[in-house]
This record gives C-alpha cells, structure tokens and sequence, in this order.
C-alpha cells in the first residue's frame, strides 16, 4: 500500500506514521537518535509505538522511498513538544530533510502558536536545526548524566505583529 502524501516539494513527502514504517525507520535510525531513545528508557519500536498511539507523528521521505526522518507534536505538555529522529544518513540528505522540516512546521503552524523543543546538548546538528526552523533556545535541563537544550517556538499573531510577548515564560 502507498504512502499517503500529506505534503510534497522537491522530492520530499511527509507521510503519517504507520506500523508499516517500522521496520524502515528501525534499520535506518541514526545512532544519535537511538541513543537518545535508550537514555529515555525505550526501545526504537516501543517508542514508535508510543508515538503512533500518542502523538500526531509523520515520516519523511524521499519519492524514492529513502526514510529521512519521524517527527512530530506530543501534547503531553503545554504547549506541545516538537520531536524528532533522523535517518543515519542525514548528513547526505540534509536539504532534503530541511525541505521536509520546512513543510513539517507548515503543518504545526496551521495548528499550534506555541511548540517546545528539548534536545540533548552534545547533539549539534540537531540544536542547529532547531534555530533554522525559528525556535529560540530558552534554558538548559540538567540531569544525572546529561545536559539538555531547551526551545521554544512563538507562532501567534502578537509575536509576529511585535505587539506581544516574543515566547512564553519559562518557570
């Protein structure tokens, strides 16, 4: 069965996650992302699991069917968490998985004026594009062994019009 295309530009689709996906996203995860998944207790499929079951979560893909990327919005938190696990090749497809994050927060700006971000310090690749899709680092989350990076996004109409508040107060 074909992806549904939800989006598409420059060779590049967002998909929603299914169970089909899996297997794709499992044997071509980065290990940056699977080490980040393990420090949080999980295993790649019971996170995608999660995800599916939780989450409103989206593939990104190449037309050639070359997974990019799973990303999405948890609404556990107020505001929503962005997150997201990249290919173990992002580095050699990095404009097209910039391409597919571009239509990504088409997407959540259709939906969410404000969306958070947390993502482990020693990640540079991963800070970086968060500041390339528009999201402002706010603080820094210490834990027991590692040190997090804390973003958020201000998508509201005050914030783009200069009368409001730039981001949220972060407590």
């Amino acid at each position: 069965m074909a992806d549904v295309k939800i989006l598409k530009r420059g060779g590049v689709y967002i998909t929603p996650l299914k169970h089909k996906h899996f297997d794709q996203i499992e044997n071509n995860l980065s290990p940056e992302s699977v080490e980040e998944l393990k420090i949080m207790g999980y295993e790649v499929r019971d996170a995608l699991e999660e995800m599916q079951e939780t989450a409103q979560a989206f593939v990104i893909k190449k037309d050639d069917g070359e997974f990019l990327g799973v990303t999405g919005l948890s609404h556990f938190n107020s505001p929503p968490q962005l997150f997201a696990m990249f290919s173990s090749a992002i580095r050699d497809n990095f404009v097209s998985l910039a391409r597919g994050s571009r239509m990504l927060m088409g997407i959540i700006d259709a939906q969410e004026e404000t969306t958070t971000m947390v993502i482990l310090a020693k990640h540079d690749i991963m800070i970086q594009w968060a500041g390339w899709l528009g999201y402002e680092m706010v603080g820094l989350i210490e834990s027991k062994d590692n040190q997090y990076v804390q973003f958020v996004r201000c998508n509201c109409p005050s914030c783009r019009d200069g009368t409001g508040v730039s981001r949220p107060v972060m407590h």
